[in-house]
């Protein structure tokens, strides 16, 4: 789920940057957990696209 790709991927950056006792996470995961929240704001950013707006109706 989403909590767990970014949770993998904040660990991943802490490994990055060089923190003690984390281990490099897999490459494999670490892409799946990137394709997963692309895939989960592509979805986000689509829903907010098609949700009605309220527009006010002007007077005549």
């Amino acid at each position: 789920m989403i909590d767990d790709a970014i949770k993998l991927l904040k660990n991943y950056n802490q490994w990055r940057r060089g923190a003690d006792g984390i281990d490099m996470p897999s490459p494999k995961k670490i892409g799946e957990a990137i394709d997963e929240i692309i895939e989960y704001y592509e979805g986000k950013l689509i829903t907010e696209q098609l949700k009605p707006r309220n527009v006010p109706m002007m007077c005549l």
